[in-house]
């Protein structure tokens, strides 16, 4: 099976990806960080700019919104594949993230 003709088109099984701090009015890179797989975890950014994503490793990760500087990671165990989200129960600010295989990858 052939997935696509183009010649600069990854080998299949060998895609990965690659987080990126997009600056929509200079149409360029601010940052960047490569990622060993294409389909990681949706991503949530934070008034206090923070940026959490989870990734097929199973790790859940805390960037500075401005630098990309990794600040802080946890080991879930599985693999995530859905975004973080973030609430407030009396007064204290909560995020939290569903793990576990499953969905389109899974």
């Amino acid at each position: 099976m052939e997935y696509d003709k183009d010649p600069r088109a990854p080998s299949h099984g060998t895609s990965s990806g690659r987080l990126v701090a997009w600056d929509p009015i200079d149409q360029k890179e601010v940052w960047g960080v490569d990622q060993l797989f294409h389909y990681y975890g949706g991503l949530l950014s934070t008034a206090g700019d923070l940026v959490f994503q989870g990734d097929a490793e199973g790790m859940f990760i805390a960037r500075d919104a401005f630098s990309g500087e990794e600040l802080w990671r946890f080991d879930v165990r599985s693999g995530v594949n859905a975004p973080p989200v973030t609430y407030f129960v009396d007064s204290q600010q909560y995020v939290t993230i569903a793990v576990g295989w499953g969905g389109a990858q899974g």
